[in-house]
């Protein structure tokens, strides 16, 4: 096979992982439908939804300029890929989503206005599933939400955006991301606030009620939601631009990014422990 780039994916260090995203989107843009090789020197035990989503946005990029896509990986890897999370599928069937053949996966969804109620639909559903049938998970579903319609209206990501939500039931947290490869959320509050770095950006997406109001969806309760959501032992992660904000709790760092990173990734963990239970009403019987 004639190979025109490889991009090789030697670690699951995040930062790491991310800037080979950041050198594999270059070759998107150069002249021809050459083949590119996408080296996966990693174990399978290791990816986490972040990896998944954004290797997905990456692999959408190169394939709307007219790349074609290899994959070197070890076989249980490929096997993950192609037989759980049907990767090909997506680009060879133009699907959108598709059932993941293991229970603990909710599967990739390319994020679309059209389908977002539908989809939040899907993971109600997915919620309700063994350990979550009596917890109530109104206010993770609402978030994650909010999330996606502040994908729909302000990412301005060319359908360039996916969703992936798995169950760890070891840990019993729920594994939440969601990439898209847009303006960033950094450049989009930096759109009204242009006087904002862009960790000032993402700081200020997360205050409660903030929202540049470009569309009706938005309410501005998405990430301040999501970080509420959080407890001390829970972390979530905002990457856009030049910086990844990490939070934890009370706790807040951010990390500098170089190359940037054009677009958002948003991930986080729940622990189910830390969800309300749902509360059973008496049941009442009319005589």
């Amino acid at each position: 096979m004639d190979v025109g780039h490889s991009i090789c994916f030697n670690s699951l260090d995040r930062i790491q992982w991310l800037r080979t995203i950041i050198e594999g989107r270059t070759y998107a843009n150069l002249a021809g439908n050459e083949t590119i090789c996408a080296e996966l020197k990693i174990q399978k035990n290791g990816l986490r939804p972040e990896h998944i989503t954004s290797l997905a946005c990456l692999f959408e990029e190169l394939i709307n300029n007219g790349k074609h896509i290899y994959v070197e990986a070890d076989k249980e890897v490929i096997q993950f890929l192609k037989e759980v999370l049907h990767f090909d599928d997506y680009w060879n069937k133009g699907t959108t989503f598709v059932n993941s053949s293991k229970a603990s996966i909710l599967n990739l969804w390319k994020v679309n206005g059209v389908e977002v109620d539908f989809h939040s639909k899907r993971i109600g559903k997915y919620f309700k599933q063994r350990e979550f049938e009596n917890k109530d998970i109104t206010a993770l579903s609402g978030s994650i939400l909010e999330v996606y319609y502040n994908v729909v209206d302000h990412s301005n990501s060319s359908g360039n955006a996916v969703s992936f939500i798995s169950y760890d039931d070891i840990a019993k947290k729920v594994n939440v991301s969601v990439c898209d490869f847009g303006r960033g959320i950094a450049d989009s509050v930096k759109s009204v606030l242009p006087e904002l770095t862009d960790a000032e950006a993402i700081r200020k997406a997360m205050e409660p009620r903030f929202t540049i109001r470009s569309e009706s969806h938005n309410g501005g309760y998405g990430l301040d939601t999501i970080r509420s959501s959080c407890t001390e032992k829970d972390t979530l992660w905002i990457i856009s631009n030049g910086t990844a904000l990490v939070s934890m709790g009370d706790n807040e760092r951010t990390i500098d990014i170089e190359p940037k990173f054009k677009g958002t990734l948003v991930f986080y963990s729940i622990s189910l422990e830390y969800l309300p239970e749902l509360e059973i009403e008496d049941e009442i019987i009319e005589l």
